[in-house]
């Protein structure tokens, strides 16, 4: 695996530097064949991420991705959130940055780009700790 795909938390990144990393990711991952509800993909996705599983969490980004853009990165965000939270803030960014941002998709492929950060996060530290604080509040 190339550490660059995924620098660490202190390092600042560029939109261009964040295009060329997510255009140096080579996307091996087939996406999963049989199942085609959006729910059970995006609770497959949460999971794979949140367990740490690139290769699984990579295979339902990319169905789910296939099946209802929109959805799958609207979830991402949400999952990024809630998982990786603050243990890793520059990920969580870069995922923010590349939202709705079409032409970088078409440009780089959105499988690419959805895969990327699948992998990404799948192999991110993971803290629910702002997630938890905030239910606390309410």
């Amino acid at each position: 695996m190339n550490l660059d795909l995924f620098p660490r938390q202190a390092d600042v990144h560029t939109t261009e530097n964040l295009i060329e990393r997510i255009a140096r990711y080579t996307l091996t991952q087939p996406p999963m064949d049989r199942v085609s509800d959006r729910w059970l993909l995006a609770s497959n996705l949460q999971k794979t991420i949140r367990r740490g599983l690139a290769p699984n969490a990579v295979a339902a980004a990319l169905a789910l991705q296939a099946l209802d853009s929109r959805y799958f990165w609207r979830r991402l965000l949400v999952i990024a959130y809630e998982d990786v939270g603050i243990a890793n803030v520059a990920l969580c960014h870069d995922l923010l940055k590349s939202f709705r941002r079409e032409a970088m998709h078409l440009r780089l492929g959105p499988e690419r780009v959805a895969a990327f950060f699948a992998e990404a996060l799948a192999k991110s530290l993971k803290s629910r700790t702002l997630c938890d604080a905030i239910a606390m509040l309410e």
